[in-house]
């Protein structure tokens, strides 16, 4: 059915909400206080948040804001518990972006009703911002989704961010030699031998035509996985949906953050003209920064 946080400083009403909300299908996680609310959002993701105005140590208006202000679950709808004599406070919460809000003491078949409705909600825009962020063909993140988890990761001040891009070697000759559902198989199929090798701290998307963007936080991982896709993709044929199969090879090159005296442009355009070396140099290979400016 979809996953609930239920914040509610009365013990009473949080065991009434969470005992009808189990009863009908729901993973529920409950907290006395705001606090605790937000950190079960944090570590549960859940599909909605049901949470009273006023709590302890922080209130529903402070937990939307800190909700609204994470991105990883800033798209959670927060359902506001409210009584009936102050139906401003929820006007209030609706305006500062709360999904809905329902009145204390409040009754059974309504709190399903509008959980559903709110669970539903969760799920198409999921389900939109999956579309949005997904390459179609290779099922990987797209540039869009990509440039948002380097920005992020750089911003997070992660330990060190590195980046390499990867492309099809001679892709231009699978097309016009077996036909471009061949290239379509070609590219599904690095996908599906990149995403193979992927880390947890790390994201791997379809840059664009047959380049691939590998995003790492840690300094220096990227190039371990372009030698690592680079030997997965060249380990073994292709396999092509016409029959038969094709060998393919992938050149690479990456680099890593400076620091703060570096911006995302430069930290791109290094690991492309490192690409661009490994290319000059007779392809299928993997190059780095230094390797590309000897060479320059």
């Amino acid at each position: 059915m979809g996953s609930i946080v239920v914040a509610e400083d009365s013990a009473l009403l949080r065991a009434v909400a969470c005992r009808t909300l189990i009863d009908h299908g729901y993973d529920v996680q409950d907290a006395a206080d705001g606090i605790e609310a937000l950190e079960l959002v944090r570590e549960h993701r859940p599909d909605v948040v049901l949470c009273d105005l006023a709590m302890p140590r922080l209130d529903g208006y402070g937990v939307l804001e800190a909700i609204k202000a994470d991105p990883a679950v800033a798209e959670t709808p927060v359902v506001f518990l409210t009584s009936h004599t102050r139906s401003d406070q929820a006007a209030e919460g609706l305006r500062r972006g709360a999904y809905d809000y329902l009145r204390k003491p409040f009754d059974g078949v309504e709190l399903i009703a509008r959980m559903q409705a709110a669970v539903r909600t969760k799920r198409l825009q999921d389900e939109l911002q999956r579309l949005l962020s997904t390459d179609a063909l290779t099922g990987l993140a797209n540039r869009r989704l990509a440039e948002q988890a380097l920005t992020a990761a750089i911003a997070g001040g992660a330990a060190g961010v590195s980046v390499a891009i990867l492309d099809v070697d001679h892709f231009k000759s699978v097309n016009d030699e077996h036909g471009h559902e061949a290239g379509d198989d070609v590219l599904k199929e690095v996908g599906a031998r990149l995403r193979s090798i992927a880390g947890t701290d790390c994201t791997i998307a379809r840059w664009g035509g047959e380049e691939f963007l590998i995003v790492c936080e840690r300094s220096a991982k990227a190039a371990d996985l372009a030698r690592l896709a680079h030997e997965a993709v060249r380990g073994a044929p292709f396999a092509l949906s016409s029959g038969g199969t094709l060998n393919v090879t992938v050149s690479a090159g990456w680099s890593a953050w400076r620091g703060e005296d570096d911006d995302i442009g430069g930290l791109l355009r290094r690991a492309d003209i490192a690409l661009y070396a490994a290319k000059e140099g007779g392809r299928d290979r993997v190059v780095g920064p230094s390797r590309a400016a000897a060479s320059a």
